[in-house]
């Protein structure tokens, strides 16, 4: 009788630990995820940030904005080529693909100038941002050239609503680049759900 009642007790102190590790296991993922998630939001929040330094740069010195023009957009066209090259790079391309894409990415940003062609690169950089996050380095390297990218786009479109005023111009900004938000949100979210449904 007594060796049934150890038996019992050692088999629910057995099952009690396993749902104790299993517990501490799932509390440890959802610690986990939540600190990846906020990471994700403020990295989100800071390459769209660069927008933001851009309109207000176009209002703190307008005069020194003609001479720039030229300049903000090849360090536009500049970031654009390397997010193309570091994420074919993160996907193992081969030197040669790796060459040829910058030269078409060039080649494509010179026929498109009249373009809006920072929203459409946005909208993009929506995706580079999310698949990015699964490489810490790449992910902070995308994170920096949006940021760039940002910067020289965010004072082109206040240059051109100049006369709007500035906080009529930082509205704009998300209406027109919130896309950028909206694409690594739906696409983190989706691959949460997919990770926890699985």
């Amino acid at each position: 009788m007594r060796d049934d009642v150890k038996a019992v007790s050692s088999q629910v102190g057995g099952d009690a630990a396993k749902q104790i590790q299993i517990l501490v296991k799932r509390r440890t993922v959802v610690l986990l995820t939540a600190s990846l998630l906020a990471i994700y939001f403020l990295a989100l929040a800071f390459s769209f940030l660069g927008l933001y330094v851009g309109a207000v740069l176009a209002f703190i010195s307008p005069e020194e904005l003609k001479g720039g023009f030229n300049y903000f957009q090849a360090l536009q066209a500049a970031c654009i080529i390397l997010v193309t090259i570091f994420m074919l790079r993160a996907f193992d391309a081969p030197l040669p693909l790796l060459i040829i894409s910058g030269i078409v990415t060039a080649t494509a940003l010179y026929f498109l100038q009249k373009t809006p062609i920072s929203q459409i690169s946005y909208y993009l950089f929506g995706f580079a941002f999310f698949f990015s996050s699964f490489d810490h380095e790449l992910f902070t390297i995308i994170v920096s050239l949006i940021f760039l990218f940002g910067i020289p786009a965010g004072t082109l479109f206040a240059f051109r609503h100049f006369n709007k005023g500035l906080r009529a111009v930082l509205g704009d900004i998300l209406l027109n680049y919130g896309v950028f938000l909206v694409v690594a949100l739906i696409a983190n979210l989706t691959a949460i759900f997919v990770a926890v449904t699985a």
